[in-house]
C-alpha cells in the first residue's frame, strides 16, 4: 500500500541520515601507543608519561614508574620552595626554573633546610620515586655514588602541577636549540637534562586547541639524537590524540 511504500522510505531515509551524520571516533591515547613508541628507541633505555592538565588521567609506558637519574629536574625545588619556604627561597626557585641554573636551586634548597627537607616534601606530597642525594651540579658525589632520581611519572605529575598553577612560562628553555619541536597548532614550554650516566631527558608542557599535557620523556644511553626523536614522537601522539 501507499501507506507502507511511505513508512519504508521513512525508515530507509532515517537509516542513511544515521550513517552520514555519525562523526567518526576521537583518536584516543593509550599506554600501549606509548609503548609502541618506546620500543622503537631502546625499550627499557626510555620511560615516558603524559598528564593531561585539565583532567585526571595519566598515560604511562611500561617503564614509567621506574627510576632514572633525575638530570634536569628542577620541578622540586620549585614546587616545595613555594610551598614551605620564604621569599628567598622563592626567588632562587624561580630563577632556578627560569635558566635551569644549579646555583640558584641549590641556594633554594639550602633555603628551605637543605636536601633533608627537600625530600620530606617529596614523601609527604607522595612523589615516591624521588629523592636527592647531592646537590645539583655535584659531579664529584654522582662518581661516588651519589644520585638524585625520579621517575617519569613523578615528574610528568610535578610538571603538570606547575602548568595547573599558570606558571608553565618559567621554562624558557630553548627546546629547538636541542631539536625538540612544537607540533602544528602547539606551543610548547620546558627543560632538558643531561650528562650524568648517560641519561637525556625533557619536561615539556604542551598547550593545544583542546588542552594542555605534561610530557616527561627519560632516557639513559640513547644520547641527544635518540632522546630529541622519542620526544618528537610523542609530542605529535599526544597532539593528535588529545589536544586537537
Amino acid at each position: 500500500t501507499s501507506a507502507s511504500h511511505k513508512k519504508k522510505a521513512k525508515k530507509a531515509k532515517e537509516s542513511k541520515n544515521k550513517r552520514t551524520d555519525k562523526t567518526p571516533k576521537m583518536a584516543t591515547l593509550d599506554s600501549k601507543k606509548l609503548d609502541g613508541i618506546v620500543s622503537q628507541y631502546g625499550g627499557n633505555n626510555a620511560a615516558v608519561s603524559v598528564v593531561p592538565v585539565e583532567s585526571t588521567d595519566t598515560y604511562d609506558s611500561q617503564q614509567a614508574k621506574a627510576k632514572y637519574v633525575a638530570a634536569g629536574l628542577y620541578l622540586p625545588v620549585y614546587l616545595a620552595s613555594h610551598e614551605i619556604g620564604n621569599g628567598d627561597a622563592e626567588s632562587d626557585a624561580d630563577t632556578a626554573m627560569r635558566t635551569m641554573d644549579n646555583q640558584a636551586a641549590n641556594d633554594a634548597i639550602d633555603a628551605i633546610g637543605g636536601l633533608s627537607s627537600l625530600n620530606d616534601w617529596l614523601s609527604d606530597s607522595g612523589y615516591s620515586a624521588t629523592s636527592f642525594e647531592r646537590e645539583f651540579g655535584d659531579v664529584d658525589s654522582s662518581n661516588e655514588g651519589w644520585e638524585n632520581y625520579t621517575s617519569a611519572s613523578d615528574a610528568a605529575n610535578m610538571l603538570a602541577s606547575v602548568a595547573q598553577q599558570g606558571d608553565a612560562g618559567l621554562l624558557e628553555y630553548d627546546l629547538a636549540s636541542e631539536g625538540v619541536t612544537a607540533p602544528g597548532g602547539t606551543t610548547i614550554n620546558g627543560h632538558r637534562g643531561k650528562g650524568l650516566k648517560n641519561s637525556y631527558n625533557f619536561f615539556v608542557i604542551v598547550k593545544g586547541a583542546k588542552g594542555t599535557a605534561a610530557v616527561v620523556v627519560m632516557t639513559e644511553n640513547l644520547g641527544q639524537s635518540g632522546a630529541v626523536s622519542l620526544t618528537n614522537a610523542v609530542l605529535n601522539e599526544v597532539n593528535a590524540d588529545i589536544l586537537q
